[in-house]
């Protein structure tokens, strides 16, 4: 509240406010409503009467233009009422505009599937941030992206009001293998033997015959399969591993029935030919190949 004099009166001036407390970045202030404010003028006898009239920013070119983030100082203007037929001059006030910075949404990197070759995770494109860091990466694994605002006078991240710099995690996935079993076969085993999960046949003393092979391995015993996953090109890459079969803690194995059903049994299998459940291990691929299951097929001879 400011008094000055005109004219020999003695006016009151209160200055009005903005309509909410605070704005975010981006409003043009012609956007920015006050609310308000008073000009009073002393009587003879001292008692204060108001002046009607409306406030408004003084410089109309002010209100296109969008204010800093912070505290803006702006002029507002006081124009009477006609009724006073210009019995009053303009008054103005200073105007305190609070600016928050504008929220910029961090962005979400999609996962990289591994193919071999390097691989820059893929960034949208936005006006208000630019790629600080993106690094090319080949293995499976976590990674980040580094982005800078452009504007960090004006705008801030979204889960961050301090740091001009955000970083986002993403993932290289291991590749998927595709087994081809089709032509696939083993050695047939004799009634009473089992498929053990293990990598190496087990042996045991039977009716006093030493090292008996009781248990069998899958591992160095499936031919005729294929193995790849897709390179960076699109193209098959073929894939070296070992089979194993999959067994439960109670040594039950899951066979496949010509019309695709699976079932759990226990063994030894009774003589027959059979669709036994294996998992396929990559060699050597350092996470960066999941492994594949698939039926291969057992013959057991009585």
């Amino acid at each position: 509240i400011r008094q000055v004099q005109q004219d020999n009166v003695k006016i009151k001036i209160t200055a009005p406010t903005t309509e909410s407390p605070n704005y975010e970045y981006g409003i043009e202030l012609g956007n920015v409503k006050l609310t308000g404010g008073a000009v009073q003028y002393q009587k003879d006898d001292e008692t204060w009467l108001s002046v009607d009239g409306t406030w408004d920013w003084k410089n109309t070119s002010d209100k296109e233009r969008k204010p800093a983030a912070g505290t803006n100082t702006v002029t507002a203007a006081f124009t009477p009422d006609e009724k006073y037929h210009g019995g009053y001059g303009a008054f103005e006030a200073e105007v305190s505009v609070a600016i928050q910075k504008a929220k910029v949404p961090v962005p979400t990197i999609a996962d990289l599937i591994y193919n071999g070759a390097g691989q820059t995770a893929s960034v949208p494109v936005s006006d208000y941030y630019k790629v600080k860091e993106n690094p090319s990466n080949t293995n499976a694994g976590t990674y980040t992206v580094k982005l800078e605002l452009t504007d960090s006078a004006n705008y801030e991240w979204e889960n961050s009001s301090s740091e001009k710099v955000t970083t986002i995690s993403y993932q290289i996935l291991p590749a998927e293998i595709t087994v081809d079993t089709s032509n696939a076969s083993t050695e047939p085993i004799q009634y009473g033997q089992k498929l053990t999960a293990g990598s190496k046949d087990q042996t045991a003393t039977v009716n006093g015959v030493q090292n008996v092979k009781t248990e069998l391995t899958a591992n160095g015993k499936v031919r005729g399969y294929s193995a790849t996953f897709k390179n960076a090109s699109g193209e098959d890459t073929s894939v070296n591993g070992t089979w194993a079969w999959i067994t439960t803690t109670d040594g039950k194995v899951q066979i496949k029935s010509d019309d695709g059903k699976e079932t759990m049994v226990s063994q030894p299998l009774a003589a027959g030919t059979y669709q036994v459940k294996a998992q396929f291990i990559p060699n050597n691929s350092d996470g960066n190949l999941k492994s594949a299951e698939a039926y291969i097929p057992v013959t057991v001879q009585k």
